[in-house]
């Protein structure tokens, strides 16, 4: 456990030590004793703390899902794959999408517009628009977080971005979409 760990052998997933350190506090009741420790044993039985939110599926809140591209995109279309809204314990869920951001590493000399999509996952695809995103002209980075044309997704829909307005003069693409369990 903690920062340090064999040579040769993988780094722990933080799951890992976090699952060490409930046992060997369980296995050891001794060693644990006074206030703080005390505090410390049922904080540590009750509830994973806030960093895990992303590593456990049954405590996920947040959803956050990133496209890359390293080429600058020459036509109108699909921006790179499609991704997949999580089911939590095999449940759906609904997330409110919260923001839409594009950023690019090098300022575009003209204003592309990246069109954040969802579409239902059992059928072929009905793209409809979440938010589209227009980044302007000698601008690295644009984010949008009102007015969602989709507001919500839900577990088993996927989504997308599509390039709805070719810019110029730009390189390496970031699109982001954040949402939060309803």
């Amino acid at each position: 456990m903690g920062l340090t760990w064999e040579k040769g052998k993988a780094r722990p997933l933080p799951v890992n030590e976090f699952n060490d350190l409930r046992k060997l506090v369980n296995e050891n009741p001794d060693a644990f004793d006074g206030p703080w420790l005390t505090w410390l044993k049922n904080k540590l039985e009750l509830e994973p703390p806030e960093f895990y939110e992303f590593i456990y599926p049954g405590n996920l809140r947040r959803l956050i899902s990133l496209w890359y591209q390293d080429d600058i995109p020459t036509a109108t279309g699909q921006f790179s794959g499609i991704w997949r809204v999580p089911y939590i314990d095999g449940e759906p869920v609904t997330f409110a999408v919260e923001r839409c951001v594009v950023h690019v590493n090098t300022v575009a000399s003209s204003s592309p517009t990246f069109s954040f999509e969802v579409s239902d996952g059992d059928a072929a695809p009905s793209w409809s628009v979440i938010k589209a995103v227009t980044l302007a002209t000698s601008t690295y980075e644009k984010e949008e977080t009102t007015s969602f044309t989709t507001a919500s997704i839900t577990s088993g829909q996927i989504l997308r971005v599509n390039v709805t307005t070719v810019g110029a003069g730009y390189d390496t693409i970031t699109c982001q979409l954040e949402a939060q369990v309803n």
